[in-house]
């Protein structure tokens, strides 16, 4: 049963650096899955905002790292508007 899931949506993995989502439009995605990146990335801000560009207004966007800090969560926040 679970593999059938995914037969009716289509899944997108982008394998690379930040600049490979410029070649989507905003608000092209429902959900992003961000798991144990952001702790290897330098400019943190640049691939929130990024993730944020692409991401559906009301979508769902998924950032885990092992040793994240609360201020990045803060970043995220702020730049999809989160109280």
């Amino acid at each position: 049963m679970l593999s059938n899931a995914w037969k009716d949506y289509e899944y997108t993995q982008i394998i690379g650096d930040v600049s490979a989502l410029s070649v989507f439009n905003d608000e092209a995605f429902d959900i992003i899955i961000c798991h144990n990146v952001l702790e290897y990335i330098d400019d943190k801000e640049t691939v929130v905002k990024a993730l944020a560009r692409v991401l559906k207004k009301d979508g769902i966007l998924s950032i885990y790292a092992k040793e994240i800090l609360m201020k990045h969560i803060q970043m995220v926040a702020k730049y999809l508007n989160l109280k």
